[in-house]
């Protein structure tokens, strides 16, 4: 009827309406999009201006980081070889290889006292020779102080004199102990 015709839009009409917003919604989108891509660019622009030259700066850091890094490698090589020279030298001096280059370890029976000086000792002391391969018990028959040499040369081991130890393989190691 005519009266529902006037009252409902014509089909047409209504596409013709919703296509003409969407054109204008579009046009509208495309000057946002635009007025912002050229109010970034200006941003990026003003940035080119302001910024540091960040390409330099990053080699600097870079020959910076390298030369650190050889620096520190070359300071832990020195303290390497410092300690490795150290530790063979703790090797050396360690009680067992100073034994095994033929000294020997002198202690009082009756107290365990390392000696090292004549005085500590009396004619008849008892005393433990330690070698390389083992011990020995030896007494003390004489001591003198030799004024000349803190050691004397080792005597023939085979014709020890008998004035300085006695004992079991005592006359062996004559020359070496301290």
């Amino acid at each position: 009827s005519a009266a529902a015709e006037l009252v409902v839009p014509d089909k047409r009409q209504l596409q013709a309406e919703v296509l003409s917003w969407q054109r204008a919604l579009d046009d509208l989108m495309a000057r946002l999009i635009e007025k912002r891509r050229s109010q970034v660019e200006d941003a990026l622009q003003r940035l080119d201006r302001g910024a540091p030259d960040t390409r330099t700066h990053r080699l600097r850091i870079d020959d910076l980081l390298r030369n650190a890094k050889t620096s520190l490698r070359s300071a832990l090589a020195l303290r390497w070889e410092r300690v490795s020279g150290l530790e063979r030298r703790m090797e050396a001096l360690h009680p067992a290889q100073v034994l095994a280059r033929g000294y020997a370890v002198v202690q009082r029976v009756d107290t365990g006292e390392v000696v090292s000086e004549t005085s500590q000792v009396v004619k008849g002391s008892p005393l433990e020779v330690t070698i390389r391969d083992g011990w020995f018990n030896a007494e003390v028959t004489g001591a003198s102080t030799p004024s000349s040499s803190l050691l004397k040369p080792a005597a023939d081991k085979r014709n020890p004199p008998s004035e300085v130890l006695s004992g079991a393989g005592a006359a062996r190691e004559r020359g070496h102990a301290t």
